[in-house]
């Protein structure tokens, strides 16, 4: 699941800061990851662009066949990916909740 949290932190940042702004990306991804797993983590600005091309490859390739063409275009693929990414952490975490297995350790309450 940490995988499925670090790809919804990108692409929240991604759609806050767009495509144009990777230092602030970077500053956002980094500072949210090192306070959810209490390390520390830089990422610079080509490592976030790189994560992000990664990622979009990979939802791209996940849910080719659901897109319209409103989510064609970048801005409403962003959100589409972040939406969709931060549905499958929260459900995860409801799950784990209502099973008891896992003390909820985060606050879920996303902007």
């Amino acid at each position: 699941m940490e995988k499925v949290e670090e790809d919804m932190v990108l692409a929240c940042s991604v759609r806050r800061h767009g495509l144009e702004n990777w230092e602030m990306v970077a500053v956002e991804f980094s500072n949210s990851i090192s306070k959810r797993c209490q390390c520390i983590l830089q990422s610079s600005s080509v490592e976030c662009q790189v994560k992000y091309e990664s990622l979009k490859g990979r939802f791209k390739s996940l849910y080719q066949t659901n897109f319209t063409e409103e989510e064609d275009d970048e801005s409403g693929f962003i959100n589409l990916m972040a939406d969709k990414l931060t549905k499958t952490y929260r459900d995860y975490w409801t799950e784990q909740v209502k099973l008891g297995d896992t003390p909820l350790q985060y606050d879920l309450s996303f902007s």
